[in-house]
């Protein structure tokens, strides 16, 4: 998990109400936490890198109005799969409460899974998360009932994608193992040599 916390030297301000009748004003910190996955993590692969995420995540108005930023990152992670250590310390951050803006460059970062997409929309429905703004490089989070539609019809194209995908990778080594072949990939400390 990569957490980093940069500030700007901008700080948020709003008048308050002081002890004798008059406005006063106070600093609010905002926070803006973004999310950073890559299913297969290979230098070189032609693939939306780690740093490409942040960097775009960190280019959205949202974010740059934010006086904090603090990333986290799952590499080498299926977007469908329940435990992701920094999915999961993203979740319990905005559940500790201070979170402004959460932002991943699309959908498929944060989640290929339909009940995982609808766990993390529940949680920014309840009443102390409903004011978190949910911002993607490559598409919008709308809490309007169009919106919600589109989320749900998003996440299930996600995750038959994933799906799919699998189905395909699992048909093509049972194919290659059929005729001899090595399958996955090779173990630490050996090579592949040209017969296999």
């Amino acid at each position: 998990m990569a957490r980093e916390a940069a500030r700007r030297t901008r700080p948020r301000e709003g008048p308050a109400m002081g002890s004798e009748g008059a406005f006063t004003w106070t600093c609010r910190a905002m926070t803006a936490v973004i999310y950073v996955r890559q299913s297969r993590h290979k230098e070189g692969e032609r693939t939306v890198s780690p740093e490409v995420q942040e960097a775009s995540c960190r280019a959205l108005p949202a974010v740059k109005r934010c006086d904090q930023v603090e990333v986290f990152t799952d590499l080498d992670v299926s977007g469908g799969k329940r435990a992701r250590r920094g999915y999961d310390a993203m979740l319990a951050r905005i559940r500790a409460g201070g979170v402004a803006v959460v932002a991943a460059f699309d959908q498929s970062r944060a989640f290929r899974s339909t009940l995982i997409a609808a766990e993390f929309k529940a949680l920014l429905e309840e009443a102390s998360h409903s004011s978190v703004d949910v911002v993607f490089v490559h598409g919008t989070f709308d809490r309007s009932p169009v919106g919600g539609f589109s989320y749900a019809v998003l996440a299930a194209a996600h995750e038959m994608e994933r799906r799919m995908t699998g189905e395909k990778i699992r048909a093509a080594y049972k194919y290659a193992a059929a005729r001899g072949q090595m399958v996955g990939q090779v173990p630490g400390g050996y090579r592949r040599e040209a017969d296999g």
